[in-house]
């Protein structure tokens, strides 16, 4: 997965450096002028400027011990010794990683409201990581950090995953999506087992390496997780069950590759649970697909 980052940096320059065309035999570097838009952030009750020096720096101060901390960063900018992996690793720390935040929070434009500043900072840490690891088309995503981990919400420190209405993501074949397409019968995709998004790219990135046909696909419910869930019913060992009293079930679980801040996760066996999830009727969207 080293790769896939520097790849796209790589792109990216390519793309900045298409912008200066030749005309006329000059080579010229001028943009076109483009109106000027005020665009804001909502954190709580405040709005404040995607490029806002204070709340920039407030949040590169919180973001960068979690990613400083994420194993996966070896993996992504592994340099073949642990002296260079290491000097790799703090140059993005302390060279990038605050440039990439402020181009998440550009994203973030009134687009995306939030709970609080960790609540921010609990969504740019999932997209940081999504982006190093390559797969650009899922930063955005609306975290749910919390939703498949048994103890309780911290709401004062905006850990509310679980008020947060319930997200369930998948990695299938993609003849498996070409299926639902045809039927848009949900029960025909409710197969093995549904997650955390980390949980997911466990295995989709595990495709991605094999270049599989394999796609990511979410399950949004309207409801919150900690009304759809039953935590007090998660297995030790086996599948998991299906649902009881309504709520779904679960299994413990130890393959959450984004690992943002998760002890003791969970997943659902989807296929015992079909009847419920069909009937609860999740809005089911493509997030993802490996390409060739």
């Amino acid at each position: 997965m080293k790769t896939n980052y520097f790849q796209q940096e790589n792109r990216r320059e390519a793309a900045a450096n298409a912008v200066t065309q030749k005309q006329g035999g000059i080579k010229s570097a001028v943009r076109p002028m483009k109106p000027v838009v005020q665009r804001t952030i909502t954190i709580g009750t405040v709005s404040k400027e995607h490029n806002d020096a204070a709340l920039i720096n407030a949040q590169y101060a919180e973001v960068k011990p979690y990613i400083a901390q994420w194993a996966q960063m070896d993996t992504i900018f592994a340099g073949g010794t642990k002296g260079k992996t290491t000097r790799a690793k703090n140059t993005y720390l302390n060279n990038k990683l605050k440039t990439d935040i402020g181009a998440m929070l550009v994203k973030y434009n009134n687009t995306k409201t939030f709970a609080g500043d960790k609540d921010l900072t609990r969504q740019l840490v999932q997209d940081i990581k999504l982006r190093l690891l390559g797969v650009e088309d899922l930063v955005g995503t609306d975290q749910t950090d919390g939703q498949f981990w048994e103890k309780a919400d911290e709401a004062p420190q905006a850990r509310t995953g679980k008020n947060k209405t319930l997200r369930i993501y998948r990695t299938m074949k993609k003849a498996d999506w070409a299926t639902y397409e045809a039927s848009h019968n949900v029960k025909d995709i409710l197969k093995g087992h549904g997650g955390s998004l980390g949980q997911a790219l466990h295995y989709f990135l595990k495709s991605k390496d094999s270049n599989s046909d394999d796609v990511l696909v979410e399950f949004a419910f309207s409801a919150a997780a900690q009304s759809l869930v039953d935590y007090t019913k998660i297995s030790s060992g086996g599948e998991g069950d299906g649902p009881q009293g309504g709520k779904l079930t679960g299994k413990k679980e130890d393959n959450d590759v984004l690992k943002i801040w998760d002890e003791k996760i969970f997943s659902i066996n989807l296929g015992k649970s079909k009847d419920r999830i069909a009937e609860l009727n999740p809005t089911v969207t493509l997030k993802d697909k490996v390409r060739s």
